[in-house]
């Protein structure tokens, strides 16, 4: 499966982002869009195959038309192919899937033990906390590394 999360130079310091993909239903209802779209651009391609005037521009037009259409199928199929079955059934019709989330602030539950104890000392250090409260949190921040 693709990587869809954004790139750390796109993303703005302490602004969460989420990457996110239309649901089954939608999918679908994509599909069938474009096979509409498609049999609308041949019949309408068919019945303009007269008019030898406009025939350049109504050609290109249709050309991009049909581009468009396909793509949208592909993106549709692909899109639904990443669902596994069960996950087609949990998700409701008009959700939308958050594949990742992603924060720039790590949070106390992810720094490192260095950086824990860094961040510790720096709280003693400024008098924010007391020194009973620095000895109890110094062991156990070591208990949970040891």
């Amino acid at each position: 499966m693709e990587n869809n999360t954004p790139s750390p130079a796109s993303r703005q310091p302490g602004k969460k982002s989420a990457a996110v993909r239309p649901s089954p239903l939608t999918s679908i209802l994509g599909i069938v869009v474009g096979v509409v779209g498609l049999i609308f651009g041949i019949a309408f391609v068919s019945s303009t195959s007269g008019d030898s005037e406009a025939q350049g521009p109504i050609n290109i037009f249709f050309l991009i038309w049909f581009g468009v259409c396909i793509g949208g199928i592909i993106y549709s199929l692909v899109n639904l192919s990443s669902y596994s079955k069960s996950e087609r059934r949990k998700i409701p019709a008009t959700s939308m899937d958050v594949v990742t989330m992603i924060t720039d602030d790590p949070g106390p539950e992810n720094l490192d033990f260095e950086a824990k104890l860094r961040k510790l000392e720096a709280l003693k250090r400024d008098h924010l906390i007391s020194e009973d409260e620095y000895d109890r949190k110094r062991s156990e921040i070591l208990e949970d590394k040891w």
